[in-house]
């Protein structure tokens, strides 16, 4: 999916206008990485679901639009709230579907 940004940020002196959020490329491994750095932090879990967790949430998405969190950390925080709900409900779809019994929308 293509994001356009409200406002620019700054990779190796490049201004970006519009980045590519990969979520459907994630792997398992992806997931088991993100989660293993949010545990480094120590943070308790807020709501009891890492999913949402900023922390957790940063480490999809650096993942999911594979750029350096420098990239992430520059984004307004409307762009970055916007891109940790679209993250959220990719993982939470997933998971109301199995506990709905229903199998993921294709």
């Amino acid at each position: 999916m293509k994001f356009k940004l409200s406002k620019a940020i700054k990779i190796d002196n490049k201004s970006i206008t519009e980045i590519n959020v990969n979520f459907e490329n994630l792997t398992t491994v992806d997931y088991e990485q993100a989660e293993s750095e949010f545990k480094l932090t120590n943070q308790r879990l807020s709501t009891g679901m890492v999913e949402s967790e900023t922390t957790f949430i940063k480490s999809i998405l650096v993942k999911a639009i594979d750029l350096p969190i420098s990239a992430i950390d520059q984004l307004s925080i409307n762009d970055f709230a916007c891109l940790k709900v679209r993250a959220q409900n990719f993982l939470l779809d997933g998971i109301r579907a199995s506990l709905e019994g229903l199998e993921k929308p294709v």
